[in-house]
């Protein structure tokens, strides 16, 4: 079914209807004996009242006893939990989400994983939300039990409204949401049952693209979603073929659903980013010859297919990067892109940045090499500012006459130079520096415009590609000594970064806690001044403090400072 080009409100539902629930529950249920007795527990339990609520759980086949259980709930609370057996597996959970929705009767249709469970209060809540902003399809916050991973991208902030094209939305498309049944049934929105996994992705995509209304509600935990300690569910047991195959599925599905464009470029950055992703980076490397050469033309096909450029542009460095090298049969580069991805990780480290005029890159193997193009390392989408926040780490320190010299490492690399400068900027007394600044086409302006109190370049050097620049810098403080008054000036060292069309205003932090240099005086004796450059704590900003010394004192600390180094 494709997208109506203009979504029409929903068919109002009869909230006042006698013996219409609330909320139906459908539950797939296939063998998960272990899960199920807490996972129907929890629905049982909702605050929202048996009156308003029915269960539908479908057993698809089991064979450990889950059917058994099932039934006995049935018996114990009738009217409420109804069971439907299916005699044969169906291999996924597609039909027996399909059969509990031709069963339900709910004004909202919630689906449980039978290994998964709820809040106490998430249905009441979540219905209650759902009916005052007249919502279509509402999130509630999911989190992971046992080691199981949920992106957390869209649960940030409630939202009433959410775009479909927005950045995180493509991250959470399975069905564990609430679903206005009038919209399913509007549209005759199933479940394909060609996908043996992943068949709620273009199921919850359909019904996104028909609702007028998506929304987020982030104010608890709603939903626990249980990895087994077996790793039996079907997404964690799949090999590389079936799940190249239903990724190559679900893609076709999604696509048949929404047209060309942003929407389908923003959910189709989840695929190309996770499921082909984690192809690439944890199947691809291991496998024989034959079957790497499988993989590559399934991925490359998709390329053909889907690969726009909005989609590109959408998706981090890495995981485009990976999907281009694959794309064009570079597996041996792939390979060293992953490894030195891997060491970075190990290092506690980042790949640096290389800035050119007007665009910014993340350096990978292959950069700037005849066999790659320069766009594929090309920074879009990222979010660079907590990657940026240990981007200049000072390690030595030391003053002379009225300069500081500084050493340390940048995230760039080395010939990024003329986009990097080291400023220093008043801060009050005390006060934290600033977190990483962003601003718009800034460019380096004046320091005097920007009550910057001195500047300096960035000598920059490296060893060998892929490292971050080492720099070293003389920094003048004559600004800072002819403004200085009374009492002590405290500012704070920062560098500035030219990424592309904005400057990032960059607090450098110390390797290592405490004082990067002794307390020294500077200037001429009779109006020596004390400067010292420090931080609370490893990684911490660094602040320079600057203040007048009587005469008295600023002659004992010359003659301690030279006895100290007399006796060393």
């Amino acid at each position: 079914m494709t997208v109506d080009s203009a979504v029409s409100p929903t068919v109002p539902d009869a909230t006042d209807a006698a013996g219409v629930p609330d909320v139906s529950v459908i539950i797939p249920v296939y063998n998960t004996l272990p899960y199920l007795r807490p996972c129907v527990q929890s629905v049982l339990t909702q605050s929202i009242g048996a009156d308003r609520l029915e269960i539908i759980a479908v057993d698809d086949g089991s064979t450990d006893g889950s059917g058994e259980l099932l039934d006995e709930f049935a018996a114990s609370h009738p009217g409420t939990l109804r069971v439907i057996h299916q005699e044969d597996n169906s291999g996924g959970p597609a039909a027996p989400c399909n059969r509990g929705l031709e069963c339900a009767t709910g004004r909202w249709v919630f689906f449980l994983g039978a290994d998964d469970y709820l809040s106490p209060t998430a249905l009441e809540r979540l219905v209650s939300r759902g009916d005052e902003w007249q919502s279509d399809v509402i999130f509630g916050t999911m989190q992971g039990e046992n080691g199981r991973f949920v992106d957390q991208r869209i649960y940030r902030r409630t939202a009433k409204d959410v775009d479909l094209g927005g950045s995180a939305l493509c991250y959470s498309l399975s069905n564990t949401k609430l679903f206005r049944r009038a919209l399913l049934e509007q549209h005759q929105i199933r479940y394909a049952l060609d996908l043996r996994v992943g068949s709620d992705q273009p199921f919850t995509v359909e019904a996104l693209a028909q609702a007028s209304r998506i929304s987020v509600l982030t104010d608890q935990v709603y939903y626990y979603a249980v990895k087994r300690d077996d790793a039996t569910n079907i997404t964690y047991s799949t090999p590389w073929h079936t799940r190249l195959a239903d990724v190559t599925a679900i893609i076709e599905h999604i696509a048949a659903v929404l047209p060309p464009g942003p929407v389908r470029d923003a959910i189709l950055t989840r695929h190309f980013t996770m499921e082909l992703g984690k192809l690439v980076r944890l199947d691809l490397p291991g496998l024989p010859a034959a079957d790497q050469r499988q993989l590559s033309s399934g991925i490359q096909q998709l390329v053909t297919q889907f690969w726009t450029p909005g989609l590109q542009q959408r998706m981090g460095v890495l995981a485009r990067l990976r999907i281009e090298l694959v794309a064009s049969d570079q597996l041996d580069l792939l390979q060293r892109v992953l490894d030195y991805h891997a060491a970075c990780a190990d290092r506690g480290d980042s790949p640096p940045l290389v800035l050119r005029a007007g665009t910014a890159y993340v350096w990978y193997p292959g950069f700037d090499q005849p066999t790659t193009d320069p766009s594929w390392y090309q920074l879009h989408s990222e979010n660079l500012s907590k990657r940026l926040r240990t981007a200049a780490q000072v390690s030595r320190a030391a003053f002379s006459g009225h300069s500081l010299r500084l050493e340390g490492r940048l995230g760039v690399t080395a010939d990024s130079g003329p986009f990097a400068r080291l400023v220093l900027r008043p801060t009050p007394p005390g006060a934290k520096p600033a977190p990483v600044r962003r601003l718009l086409d800034a460019g380096f302006t004046d320091p005097t415009a920007e009550t910057t109190a001195g500047w300096s370049s960035l000598e920059l050097s490296t060893e060998r590609a892929g490292d971050r620049a080492s720099f070293r810098t003389v920094l003048d403080l004559s600004a800072v000594l002819k403004s200085l008054g009374d009492s002590a000036q405290d500012h704070s060292v920062e560098v500035q970064l030219l990424v592309g069309q904005h400057r990032y205003d960059v607090p450098a932090i110390a390797e290592i806690a405490g004082d990067l240099t002794s307390e020294a005086v500077i200037g001429p004796i009779h109006r020596s001044t004390a400067a010292r450059l420090h931080s609370v704590g490893s990684l911490d900003p660094l602040i320079l403090t600057v203040c007048r010394r009587p005469v008295s004192r600023a002659v004992k600390a010359v003659v301690r400072r030279a006895l100290s180094k007399g006796t060393k």
